[in-house]
């Protein structure tokens, strides 16, 4: 199973209730997930996870094996989208940084594990090709930087639009020209097949803008 990724769960004092340990694995699957649509430009992902393994001892392991979903013929991101996932975790662990895949949305859910291990997890961490993360709360203080924000006005952007998703909302994200970060906007349900056509193109868009600390837009 070279291409499985492996997360390893465990509770305070190793007390792993079955409440911690689903909301840990939904969160996981959700960053995977999301890593996934903002790489492969697809609204849904172009992978699915099959549970290969479980293993219920201290601590908790699940192996997870992606495949590619029907229609989906590029065979690198069975390695692109997991790796990417390893290294941005990484980097949130090491300093308030954003990795280039990880939208607002996905470092809100790194978050959430980050706070899951002050008050509820012993251990949570995620392995793929030999390397692993552990998700701390280290990560918390890093996302709390990254998405502090300085201000809001009416204004624009222009970038190429590379995702969207519809998860918890309807977003798609841009990557800025002049800054070359990325901008996540969010946009109204009648607008949906308006930015469906644009994705992969040069786009104006215009609105209410939130600049945050370290990425400027």
């Amino acid at each position: 199973m070279k291409d499985s990724v492996r997360i390893e769960l465990d509770g305070k004092d190793g007390d792993l209730s079955a409440e911690v340990f689903l909301y840990a694995c939904r969160e996981l699957l959700v960053i995977l997930k999301n890593v996934d649509s903002s790489l492969s430009n697809q609204t849904f992902g172009a992978l699915a996870w099959t549970l290969e393994g479980l293993k219920k001892q201290s601590p908790a392991t699940m192996i997870l094996s992606p495949r590619l979903k029907p229609g989906i013929h590029d065979p690198d991101m069975l390695d692109l989208i997991p790796r990417s996932c390893i290294e941005g975790l990484s980097l949130l662990e090491a300093k308030a940084a954003r990795p280039k895949p990880f939208a607002d949305a996905t470092l809100k859910h790194v978050r959430n594990l980050g706070a899951y291990y002050q008050t509820k997890l012993g251990k949570c961490s995620i392995a793929f090709h030999g390397k692993t993360v552990d998700i701390t709360s280290r990560s918390v203080a890093h996302i709390n930087t990254l998405l502090g924000e300085v201000f809001e006005a009416e204004g624009s952007v222009v970038g190429n639009l590379e995702s969207v998703t519809i998860h918890k909302g309807n977003e798609f994200r841009i990557w800025e020209e002049v800054s070359g970060h990325p901008v996540r906007c969010r946009f109204s349900e009648e607008l949906f097949e308006t930015v469906k056509a644009a994705l992969g193109r040069r786009v104006v868009v215009e609105g209410l803008v939130k600049s945050n600390a370290l990425a400027g837009c």
